[in-house]
């Protein structure tokens, strides 16, 4: 059987009436409060009907589920758990259309879940730092068990905020596959999409380092990457061009689509934010052919992959010496470090060298204005940062100089009037506050 994980949820456990349906999306459009009916998970599933159910499973992380049925419920094969982004929302008639197309695709008499679990705050609290990942591998047992069936795959799909769902599920494959029969079970026997709709958290490169180490062992679990085509959101592209880069040694081109490996991992854009998710459903659950590889089986006893900041390294003893730089994440075995080759530690998802406060976190563009990325202690001489265009940490910022201007045929520069000027300031001339001045030469 399948689940998809869309990360939304249905419970079966007691029936709450404390919370209503929100309805909308994060571009503004209004949400409007209507009834859903709560009922049992048995209900739903027995019933074929829709319905919100509080999880037992689940909490105190998760409020609730809203859970839609696709096919014949009783012959569910699939599970595709929707997640929100950071502000509390049921996308659920945002997303009707998505449900329809999905619905078209199932196999005569089969049958598919599409869950939407709702977070008990904005911005996925539960989850927050990579904690409570078990939480959401025992939300797909409960589900699994109501449905009377074995076997079932899952999928999740997360928007935006959501990376701090997906990170959590990430870090506790990669770091309990080999201590837990549960996370082993799940990951091979059910778990075959992690999917990312603008879900990049940006102040955690690690983010990259738990998607590259489960790409690299759990070779049955498939990728699509959708970015939004806005400014705004450029830093999320670059997370996912950094992600193309690693497992294909190619360039995913801003607002372009690839595919790669057969389609095991796959990127394209949506049209805005929230579109990088909402109209996306059909695509990203039922876009490739591709069904899956074996995980590979390394010695245990051998060396072992890991990843800092986007780039492979080997796993080794803390006592070791190390030709590079060492990095205490990404080794599972007691003791050992992850050794970087030299010249690659610090490097971030894009590819970019942000190793020391004068180094360049790529570029970056605003306004038809191309910039850079880097550091806000480091000094944007004669412009200003827009936050929100790189990839990073808070304190990396995109650096946009005010650009240029022309008095009496003479170009100028636009800077700050408390930097010299050797031509002298005109007024009027640039964009930004009254102390934003043409500078001529």
């Amino acid at each position: 059987m399948a689940l998809s994980l869309l990360l939304a949820a249905s419970c079966v456990g007691e029936v709450s009436r404390d919370a209503p349906e929100f309805v909308g999306d994060e571009e503004g459009l209004s949400r409007t409060t209507s009834s859903v009916p709560w009922r049992s998970l048995a209900t739903i599933i027995s019933q074929g009907v829709s319905g919100r159910v509080r999880l037992q499973s689940a909490q105190p992380h998760i409020r609730y589920v809203h859970v839609r049925v696709l096919g014949r419920s009783q012959n569910v094969r699939k599970i595709y758990f929707a997640f929100h982004g950071d502000h509390v929302a049921d996308y659920v008639g945002s997303t009707a259309a998505d449900r329809t197309a999905m619905a078209q695709r199932l196999a005569p008499g089969e049958g598919a879940l599409v869950v939407y679990p709702i977070s008990r705050a904005d911005a996925w609290p539960g989850f927050r730092n990579g904690i409570n990942g078990d939480a959401l591998i025992a939300m797909f047992r409960e589900i699994e068990q109501a449905t009377g069936q074995q076997g079932v795959r899952a999928e999740l799909f997360g928007l935006s905020g959501a990376c701090r769902v997906l990170y959590a599920l990430l870090k506790t494959i990669n770091n309990s596959y080999d201590a837990s029969a549960d996370v082993r079970d799940f990951v091979d026997e059910h778990l075959r999409g992690i999917h990312n709709g603008d879900a990049f958290c940006n102040a955690t490169p690690t983010m990259h380092e738990q998607y590259m180490a489960a790409i690299n062992r759990f070779g049955k679990i498939r990728y699509a990457f959708v970015h939004s085509a806005t400014s705004r959101f450029y830093y999320m592209y670059q997370y996912h061009a950094g992600i193309a880069r690693a497992v294909g040694g190619v360039e995913l081109a801003y607002g372009g689509e690839l595919t790669l490996n057969n389609g095991r991992f796959r990127f394209w854009r949506g049209s805005s934010h929230f579109r990088a998710w909402a109209g996306q459903f059909d695509k990203v659950f039922f876009g490739t052919t591709w069904s899956g590889g074996a995980n590979p089986s390394p010695d245990p006893n051998g060396p072992q992959t890991c990843y800092h900041g986007g780039k492979a390294g080997t796993c080794q003893p803390a006592t070791q010496p190390c030709e590079g730089t060492q990095a205490g994440v990404g080794c599972t075995r007691a003791g050992e470090v992850c050794c970087m080759p030299k010249g690659a530690g610090g490097n971030n998802p894009g590819g970019n060298n942000p190793g020391g406060n004068n180094s360049s976190w790529g570029s970056c563009s605003f306004g038809g204005q191309t910039g850079t990325c880097q550091l806000t202690s480091n000094s944007c001489a004669g412009g200003y940062y827009k936050s929100n265009l790189c990839p990073g940490p808070n304190n990396v910022r995109c650096c946009l100089s005010w650009g240029s201007c022309s008095y009496g045929g003479q170009t100028g520069t636009c800077q700050n009037t408390s930097e010299t000027c050797v031509g002298g300031y005109r007024s009027g001339l640039c964009p930004g506050p009254s102390n934003i001045k043409c500078c001529l030469p």
